[in-house]
């Protein structure tokens, strides 16, 4: 829903609104970030004390960074996995113990009842 709708729909929204946090209700009743929500119901002179406004454009600037390094790190990942050379996921992964044969692990069941069956 682009802007303009959002706005007329929010005036029904608010009147029908009995919640404690606004900002985070519009936001995910409407699927915008908090910082568009704020802006969004300064736009309609709605009330919003100010250090939860800044409580939540820090909380969105946060939100943002930590997923510019999350895809930073995949990106990473993805040119080492390109390059041949091991991730620290992959480095993990090969410091596991290697076994010739997973069947040596096991104990001796002695033989195989099915191999009576004469069919």
């Amino acid at each position: 829903m682009k802007r303009r709708a959002r706005l007329q729909s929010a005036k029904s929204f608010l009147l029908k609104f009995a919640g404690d946090n606004v900002v985070r209700a519009y936001s995910r009743w409407f699927g915008v970030d908090y910082v568009c929500a704020l802006v969004e119901l300064q736009m309609l002179d709605v009330p919003i004390d100010p250090e939860l406004a800044e409580k939540m454009r820090t909380a969105q600037r946060e939100k943002e960074r930590q997923g510019r390094l999350r895809n930073e790190k995949r990106r990473q990942a993805r040119a080492a996995r390109l390059a041949g050379t091991p991730s620290e996921f992959e480095s993990e992964w090969d410091a596991l113990p290697d076994f010739e044969d997973d069947r040596a692990m096991l104990p001796e069941a002695g033989p195989d009842p099915l191999d009576d069956i004469p069919f």
